[in-house]
């Protein structure tokens, strides 16, 4: 975030060729380098101000400040068309002013681009959450009749199905969506240990899915919760589509 604040306060474009514009080749022939130079400071006081304008009245401030006279800062401000006073003694940029106005408009199309695309993960990741079925949540108790049936539908499919780790030589479903991979592995891999990688888990710590569907963490004996099921869930999802037909 600083780095942020820090390139905000400090940025304006600036033209490679400024010192060509007829008004600055003006400056440059009358008052040299040093006009120039004096012209640029003064640009970059306006650029660290909120509204962009600064008081003529603390001209002999900037003077003293970068070693130079009041008088030469005031011609700069003054004789060149450089700049411009308002009514209250200030003095400003157009140039400056048309340049920042830009930039704070993509600065806040920016920033809501930014908060839309962070909206839309948070609702792509809570409906992936959603579409875990209720066996990836410890809320739901184990004699509730749905899970009792899903048990023994998944304790049938276990006879009838060889286990993912047993297929090296036949080729694998490429799944169409992270359920339907889900559906399969719970019914071809229960109670068959598995490890991940790379998600927050030692490479040693081993998992399996038991009867009720739940992913349990066999160092812990425990059941992971529903978002930490997610994230092994996408892994074994990702992993298991990036082999290679037929390996």
């Amino acid at each position: 975030m600083s780095t942020i604040i820090q390139k905000d306060t400090c940025y304006f474009s600036h033209d490679a060729n400024a010192k060509d514009d007829v008004k600055c080749a003006f400056l440059i022939d009358e008052m040299g380098p040093e006009g120039y130079g004096i012209f640029w400071i003064l640009v970059e006081i306006l650029r660290g101000q909120k509204d962009y304008k600064y008081p003529i009245r603390l001209v002999p401030t900037i003077a003293r400040k970068y070693n130079t006279t009041p008088a030469k800062v005031v011609d700069v401000i003054q004789k060149y068309n450089l700049f411009e006073i308002d009514t209250q003694s200030f003095f400003f940029s157009g140039s400056l002013n048309r340049r920042m106005s830009f930039f704070e408009q993509k600065k806040q199309q920016q920033i809501e681009a930014g908060l839309k695309s962070a909206k839309v993960r948070k609702e792509k990741r809570e409906q992936q959450l959603l579409e875990l079925s209720e066996s990836d949540s410890t809320e739901r108790p184990s004699n509730d009749p749905l899970t009792i049936k899903e048990k023994e539908t998944k304790l049938k499919k276990n006879k009838e199905n060889k286990t993912l780790s047993s297929e090296s030589g036949d080729k694998r479903e490429i799944f169409k969506n992270l359920q339907t991979f889900k559906s399969h592995f719970i019914a071809v891999n229960t109670n068959v240990p598995f490890y991940t990688k790379g998600i927050g888990y030692e490479t040693t710590t081993p998992f399996k899915i038991n009867e009720s569907g739940f992913i349990v963490n066999l160092k812990s004996s425990k059941i992971i919760s529903k978002e930490e099921a997610l994230q092994i869930w996408e892994y074994l999802f990702n992993f298991y589509q990036n082999q290679k037909i037929g390996a």
